[in-house]
């Protein structure tokens, strides 16, 4: 994903509203500010510089690697996972 820019990025406020319709429908404690981008010579006026990768990590069966080695579909894969 896309990270902020350090150089410009601003501090806001965030409307409950739009908070929470953002975490529905699990439950959070609205913060008193967030960033936003803003837009500066550094970032080329698009108010992101640079990225961050977000992971997901599936722990492996027996049954899921044995699945693997043989080839098995990606939609039985799945129905196994």
């Amino acid at each position: 994903v896309r990270t902020l820019c350090p150089h410009c990025k601003r501090d806001t406020y965030v409307d409950p509203d739009v908070w929470h319709n953002l975490i529905h429908p699990w439950k959070g404690k609205q913060p008193e500010k967030i960033k936003s981008p803003v837009g500066c010579l550094e970032c080329r006026k698009t108010g992101y510089l640079g990225r961050v990768g977000i992971y997901e990590v599936m722990p492996l069966s027996q049954e899921l690697k044995d699945m693997i080695s043989h080839d098995a579909e990606l939609n039985e894969l799945r129905k196994q996972a």
